[in-house]
């Protein structure tokens, strides 16, 4: 009998050990989402792309179109879609081009 209790004690404390660590795992879903991913598309030790994010979801990219160094086109995201782009052709700094999705 007494093994018994200690058999049910064990397998009541593991379960709701299993219980808070599930509350705690889901207690906080965007953790470990991250804010900013930098990519280097053309291998050159250099960022081409950055992407920025919301609670894991794209809310803009910048992007290096002609690998100069210099981030020149802009997509602006609203719930994961596209909704405007701007892009700078002529190299002023300025954009100069713009899409409204």
């Amino acid at each position: 009998m007494a093994k018994l209790k200690k058999v049910v004690f064990f397998v009541l404390f593991v379960f709701s050990v299993s219980l808070v660590l599930a509350k705690e795992e889901t207690s906080e879903p965007t953790k470990f989402l991250p804010t900013t991913v930098e990519v280097d598309r053309n291998y050159d030790g250099k960022v081409d792309r950055r992407e920025y994010y919301e609670a894991g979801v794209i809310v803009k990219t910048e992007t290096d179109t002609d690998f100069d160094g210099i981030f020149d086109e802009t997509v602006y995201f609203k719930n994961g879609k596209p909704v405007k782009a701007e892009k700078d052709t002529n190299k002023d700094g300025k954009p100069d081009t713009w899409i409204t999705y």
